[in-house]
């Protein structure tokens, strides 16, 4: 039964090590702030009245927890976004409104946690990610 427990232990530290801190000769696991993965979203390029939806919009950041997504517009009037959960995953949608620029925020906010002031607990904390958004009458025509 020792050696089943040690193997169980040896797994779960080998998962999440790179959210441990080593204490007095052993393994203690602290909760990790979300952070941005590496999942690209370049600046968009958008017409007016062609929406653009993102489907699973939680790839773009990571955390060990939960997260809940906001999305903001700097410029709502060129821009409007809203974010939707639907069957466990985000969809963020970009509403291009009226030709202009404006920066998309996108927030990851992980839960608050028991409030024990255990580190193994989730501290409410947040990731921002940021994308411009450039919004265009119609769609530039290509070459023939």
């Amino acid at each position: 039964m020792t050696k089943t427990r040690h193997y169980t232990f040896m797994a779960l530290a080998g998962l999440t090590l790179a959210g441990c801190i080593y204490e007095d000769n052993g393994l203690v696991f602290t909760n990790q702030a979300p952070q941005v993965s590496s999942v690209e979203l370049p600046d968009q390029v958008l017409t007016v009245g062609r929406p653009l939806t993102i489907s699973r919009a939680e790839n773009l950041f990571w955390d060990d927890d939960p997260l809940t997504l906001t999305a903001t517009s700097s410029d709502s009037t060129v821009v409007a976004v809203s974010m939707a959960l639907g069957e466990g995953s985000y969809s963020l949608t970009f509403d291009p409104r009226s030709p202009g620029m404006a920066t998309v925020s996108i927030i990851a906010t992980e839960p608050e946690g028991d409030g024990s002031g255990d580190e193994q607990q989730p501290q409410g904390r947040s990731v921002t990610r940021t994308v411009g958004v450039t919004v265009v009458e119609s769609a530039p025509r290509r070459a023939p």
